[in-house]
């Protein structure tokens, strides 16, 4: 297994595997991959993407970018695994491999939709040392709110 960043050759894997989760509509697959498109065509990209190989297949990809106006906390805005290579681990592995590439920052933040969907997700976030912080209603759209969870990352902090 291993972790990597990504190259713009990654970019069919990353939408197959951002349309094999089933959590996106059509739009919100176009935006990961414009995300993908515009950091790749950056010569100076601020945020990171990365891949995790198993067997040199791509079975699962993130982005995280700081947050403006921070001092060195990142968003983590997309984690996904392959559907048929869920709960064998690979998610927990990526995000762990993300954590240390970015462990000489202060924080970290996901934001999830607080929709019944999301619930195992956010759960998962909760078992890997998340804390849920704020919930904002009607967020994404009317009835979809947004759940906000942090971590420390740099290890001189308490609690978020």
């Amino acid at each position: 297994m291993t972790i990597r960043a990504t190259e713009p050759a990654d970019r069919d894997a990353v939408e197959a595997i951002t349309r094999s989760v089933g959590l996106f509509e059509p739009e919100q697959v176009a935006e990961v991959l414009a995300m993908f498109d515009e950091h790749h065509a950056s010569p100076a990209p601020t945020g990171r993407w990365w891949v995790l190989e198993q067997d040199r297949e791509l079975v699962g990809v993130a982005y995280a970018e700081p947050e403006r106006m921070t001092d060195r906390v990142w968003n983590l805005l997309y984690i996904a695994v392959r559907a048929d290579q869920q709960g064998r681990g690979f998610g927990t592995e990526l995000l762990r491999g993300v954590r240390r590439d970015l462990a000489s920052n202060r924080r970290w933040m996901v934001e999830t939709a607080a929709i019944e969907e999301f619930a195992p997700v956010r759960r998962w976030y909760e078992r890997e040392g998340f804390v849920r912080v704020a919930e904002l209603p009607d967020y994404y759209a009317d009835g979809v709110g947004k759940t906000v969870l942090m971590q420390p990352l740099s290890g001189r902090e308490g609690q978020a």
